[in-house]
């Protein structure tokens, strides 16, 4: 563990040697590393064949977490010594049997390589459990939504890491809520996964497609797709001008999960949102997918809501609303190389409709590019509206604009189809903006627009090296600004804030 310490600290490549001979191992948990870690094992690492002698009876043998660009190598041995555990397991028949260590257990490791290798004598898996669907009754052309929820309850009460696999083909999901584990669990979803067409079918219409909620260390992969087949439900869809319209249900709703990953997987077509993510800390979206026709109503990529630590990050979204949507109480929110249009942008907001919203804090918009958008980024809150909350720390910086519409908005004046009245003031302050190397074209006269509140005018704005071209006809490219008075560093096209307009 000093080793490793020490390794993992280092900025440069690693390598930790485990020499040529025998070596007794306690019990050993390695977490993260901050450039590629090499851990090279020569020798045979062996273990107490006594279970009552691991240090943490409810861990593993040998854990390595939160690792990238690791390699595992050396043609050595992990030797489990697991023959006296063997006579004491009896799990086969008793689901309450004591807890066994496995020889290797690796949870969120990236882009990494375990070779030349061998583990021997595990007294429990020598690696995660796998719960294959198809042995549960799953039938292709049949609803799997009982041999899901069966595979989960299964995989979920394990104390050892576990792998759902729905296989390559295509299935058909009524409607699953997916419920806590108690160690690490990936749902690896390798086939298309389809919806019901016909919402009226859904079986609890006011839940969701798919729901995943208290979850820790979970992870969604495996290349799939969600397919909510939303086209006749699109059809339907009046909320635009009717607050009390019929709920039309997610793809994917997570809530209260922690510490988890969604990778590698599209969400495709869906009715409403595609994804929501509420209450949950520390998770990532990786090369997610997200999939709809620029004019399907209400098909948010993913909105966010009192959240903390959410990573999204090489992934593409295609939708018929904002790509993403943050709510209140949503603090540290990292969204970077994320390509984004059709669609409305990415939106902090909108804030302010409910006395009881809390501050956002520590947006990041970086690396991304905008296609054919109606906005880039925006930042929208209601006025007239009860809620006094902060929203301070957002940056919005290397951006580019392929033909959007307006590519940066503070709007405090967001009131859309003329929902709300305007006597008052937006009652929210906006504090430490940073909107910086934004460049590319704008099919929009008006190319930003900062409109803060009259009555809590938006605070230390910083605007740099803006370079956008207006690539239509109707009169030179322009700003509007109303309450702000940012501080500029070096260059803009068109100038930002030339002129400035009376708020409403």
């Amino acid at each position: 563990m000093d080793a490793w310490k020490e390794a993992s600290n280092s900025t440069s490549p690693s390598i930790i040697v485990i020499p040529r001979g025998t070596w007794s191992l306690s019990q050993v948990k390695l977490i993260g590393n901050k450039a590629p870690l090499e851990l090279q094992v020569q020798g045979t690492v062996q273990t107490n064949p006594k279970t009552c002698q691991l240090p943490n009876k409810d861990g593993e043998w040998i854990t390595i977490n939160y690792v990238n660009y690791f390699t595992l190598c050396g043609g050595g041995v992990f030797d489990g010594q697991g023959q006296e555990a063997w006579k004491q397991n009896d799990c086969h028949k008793n689901r309450n049997c004591a807890k066994l260590p496995m020889n290797l257990s690796f949870n969120f490791i990236n882009n990494s390589i375990i070779r030349d290798v061998t583990t021997k004598d595990s007294k429990n898996f020598h690696g995660p459990v796998t719960y294959d669907i198809t042995k549960y009754g799953a039938k292709p052309g049949a609803d799997i939504s009982q041999a899901l929820m069966d595979a989960w309850k299964e995989a979920s009460n394990s104390t050892s890491p576990s792998i759902i696999v729905i296989p390559r083909g295509t299935w058909s999901l009524s409607q699953v809520k997916l419920t806590g584990n108690k160690a690490p669990l990936e749902l690896q979803v390798q086939g298309t996964v389809q919806a019901n067409p016909n919402p009226n079918q859904l079986p609890n219409k006011e839940g969701e497609w798919i729901t995943i909620n208290y979850v820790n260390y979970f992870t969604l992969s495996g290349g799939g797709v969600f397919d909510g087949q939303g086209q006749e439900a699109w059809k339907q869809n009046d909320c635009h001008k009717n607050r009390n319209c019929a709920k039309l249900p997610m793809n994917l709703s997570f809530n209260f999960i922690n510490n988890s990953i969604i990778r590698d997987v599209t969400t495709k077509d869906s009715k409403n949102f595609h994804v929501n993510c509420i209450s949950s800390h520390n998770v990532t979206f990786l090369r997610f997918t997200i999939s709809a026709p620029g004019d399907s109503p209400n098909t948010d990529g993913i909105h966010l809501g009192r959240d903390t630590m959410i990573h999204i990050t090489d992934s593409v979204i295609k939708t018929g609303d904002d790509c993403v949507s943050i709510g209140d109480e949503t603090k540290e929110v990292h969204i970077q190389n994320v390509t984004c249009g059709p669609g409305h942008g990415i939106s902090v907001g909108s804030l302010g409709g409910y006395a009881s919203e809390k501050d956002v804090q520590g947006i990041y918009v970086k690396n991304c590019t905008f296609i054919g958008t109606q906005n880039g980024v925006r930042v929208k809150t209601w006025p007239s509206a009860p809620a006094q909350l902060t929203v301070s720390d957002l940056h919005f910086e290397d951006l580019i604009m392929d033909n959007v519409s307006s590519p940066v908005i503070i709007d405090q004046e967001y009131c859309p189809h003329n929902l709300c009245k305007k006597d008052r003031p937006s009652s929210i302050k906006i504090t430490n903006v940073s909107i910086k190397n934004v460049r590319g074209t704008t099919n929009s006269a008006e190319a930003m627009t900062l409109i803060c509140s009259g009555l809590k005018p938006c605070e230390n704005v910083e605007v740099g090296d803006i370079d956008l071209t207006y690539n239509g006809n109707q009169g030179p490219i322009t700003t509007r600004c109303s309450n702000v008075k940012p501080k500029f560093v070096g260059k803009q096209n068109p100038p930002v804030c030339a002129t400035t307009v009376k708020s409403a």
